[in-house]
């Protein structure tokens, strides 16, 4: 059928089947090449907005919030040295916007983030850092009251601290196994666009070869030899 509606083509048609062809398999080629770098441009956008930003600011949450567990032993230290009052207290409420910073980026994190598994980690970190901030605030203002009450409130606020650690540290390794995930993707995707590329090549070279002889055979077959010396 092919054979018959290729015979039945004008000459000028049958040696435009070759360019026809090639067009046709550079357009898969594009196709494929399109395909192979959004890919590539998904894996990037994920690895750095869930990968490498999101490490960033989870490290400084972790950051601020050992600061300020750090600060409140500091802050009880001080009381039982018997340091000057206007200083503890100033040291234990400077404690509070490196807390509520920290909560702004957890929010931040779990507004953001494209993996389910670490929005939900994300928004309990958020819940523990309020728990966190309501003990240490609780542990300042006693602090400027009794020293000793706000020391046996330090107990508490070193079981939510901990708490809120070993979730941020759950959320670290999420971040790592996300970007060993997608980067594998990536990897993976680059290689079968590579090999696309190669056997698509391979396939518009056979094909063009096969139907330049194909049309060639069919345009001299009915011409003798005789016909073409003359």
């Amino acid at each position: 059928m092919i054979r018959k509606f290729v015979t039945n083509l004008k000459m000028s048609r049958k040696l435009l089947l070759t360019p026809a062809l090639l067009i046709i398999f550079s357009f898969l080629l594009g196709g494929g090449g399109y395909w192979g770098i959004e890919n590539a441009q998904r894996a990037v956008d994920s690895i750095f907005h869930d990968g490498y930003g999101a490490s960033e600011k989870s490290a400084e949450v972790s950051e601020s919030i050992a600061l300020a567990q750090g600060n409140l032993y500091k802050m009880i230290t001080w009381g039982q040295a018997n340091y000057d009052p206007t200083r503890i207290d100033t040291l234990g409420k400077a404690q509070f916007p490196r807390i509520d910073r920290a909560m702004q980026l957890l929010k931040a994190l779990a507004d953001s983030s494209s993996s389910p598994d670490l929005r939900s980690i994300y928004s309990l970190a958020l819940q523990q850092a309020a728990e966190y901030r309501k003990v240490a605030g609780t542990v300042v203002d006693l602090g400027s009251i009794d020293m000793n009450t706000a020391t046996m409130a330090m107990a508490t606020a070193e079981e939510k601290y901990s708490s809120l650690s070993a979730t941020l540290q759950t959320a670290h390794a999420k971040e790592s196994e996300l970007c060993a995930g997608t980067y594998a993707a990536a990897a993976g995707s680059s290689q079968r666009t590579v090999l696309l590329f190669v056997v698509v090549l391979l396939l518009a070279m056979a094909a063009s070869i096969v139907v330049s002889l194909w049309v060639g055979r069919m345009i001299l077959g009915p011409l003798d030899v005789g016909d073409i010396l003359v």
